[in-house]
Order: structure tokens, then C-alpha cells, then sequence
């Protein structure tokens, strides 16, 4: 069942981003009339560890207008192996500020906005306000509850990404789609794993 799209294309996009972007644009799916509206989208990814480091590179070269990075936790050389965002020279500084700095170098027409806080209940629907789509890359059950909830309060489209070991999920949650049953994470998981 199709779904309407999140946002109206942006009017237009600089030269060197249309340069930037030309296979992108190339693609029958998305076309001009696609990378404007990617370039009119704003988007917030919980977490720049392991889930939200490849989102974020490859959001900012999509030609995502407005990235938000919602971390509070700052680089540890364990992160290396997998966080690819982040290098040796990194250790020690806040993940959001990192990132940020990624995906403006990846990305020099993206608004990069920070959120370097610690996401609960009392600020989610602070931090996810403006935002068109919230993607969750946490790592824990509170967190990944917050987020759910105040995306099904708020009815911003959720997608939401886990990894185990070798095995990973992920879905989207939206309790207010234009088409379709709503969904949210707690019709699927109504209460947090018990340890969790």
C-alpha cells in the first residue's frame, strides 16, 4: 500500500548538491522531485554508536536537509571496531560533535543539529519537535521506550533498528499513518524485556 509523502520538495537544490547527487537523481524512484524532498527532510537519529553510525553517513549522503544527533556519551576505543564513524583521533571527544563533523564533511548543504543529552522522558518531545521521521539506534530498553512512546504521542513515523550478536531487526512504527493500521512498538513488545 503506497504511503504519501513525509515532505514537499524543497524548491530547489544548489548546483554542486545536484552534481553531488546526480546517480541519486539518475534513479526513476527518486528523481529531482525525490532529492528535494530528502533535501527538505529532517530527520533524528537516537544514537551515534553502532546502528546510528552508518545511518548517519549514509543520511548525509542521501542529501538529508536536517540531521539531529541525539548522544551524550563520548568516543571509547572499544567503539572502533564497529562505529564507523568515528577514528583513532576521536577517543574521548562527545560522539554527537564527531558525528556532526562527518556528516557536514560528507554533506556541506545538511543542517546539523546536536542534541548532546541524555534522551528520557522529561525532553523527548522537546528534542524530537520539527523533526519528520525519529530513527532509534539505542542501546537500551528505557531509551528505546521513550523514544517509541513519544513518537506514537507525538505520531512521528518511527524507524527502529536492533542488533544482537549476528542477528538484527527492523521495522517501522507509526501510530498515526496517512494509509494503513497504526502500529506501535508496544503492540508488539507491550512491556520491556525483564532485565532490561
Amino acid at each position: 500500500m503506497p504511503v504519501p509523502p513525509l515532505v514537499a520538495p524543497a524548491l530547489s537544490i544548489p548546483p554542486d548538491e545536484t552534481l553531488r547527487a546526480a546517480r541519486q537523481i539518475r534513479l526513476p524512484e527518486i528523481g529531482d522531485v525525490g532529492q528535494r524532498r530528502l533535501a527538505a527532510a529532517r530527520v533524528c537519529v537516537i544514537g551515534a554508536g553502532g546502528l546510528g553510525s552508518p545511518v548517519l553517513l549514509y543520511l548525509a549522503s542521501a542529501g538529508v536537509g536536517t540531521i539531529g544527533i541525539v548522544d551524550d556519551d563520548t568516543v571509547d576505543a572499544s567503539n572502533l571496531q564497529r562505529q564507523i564513524v568515528f577514528g583513532r583521533d576521536d577517543v574521548g571527544a562527545f560522539k554527537a560533535a564527531v558525528a556532526a563533523d562527518r556528516v557536514r564533511a560528507l554533506s556541506p548543504h545538511t543542517e546539523v543539529v546536536e542534541h548532546r543529552e541524555h534522551l528520557d522522558a522529561d525532553n523527548a518531545a522537546d528534542v524530537f519537535d520539527g523533526y519528520h521521521l525519529v530513527i532509534d539506534g539505542s542501546d537500551s530498553f528505557d531509551t528505546r521506550y521513550t523514544v517509541a512512546d513519544t513518537c506514537a504521542d507525538l505520531g512521528i513515523p518511527l524507524v527502529w533498528g536492533s542488533v544482537l550478536r549476528f542477528d538484527a531487526q527492523a521495522t517501522v512504527f507509526w501510530s498515526a499513518p496517512p494509509v494503513g493500521a497504526p502500529i506501535t512498538l508496544r503492540d508488539v513488545f507491550p512491556r520491556p524485556a525483564s532485565g532490561g
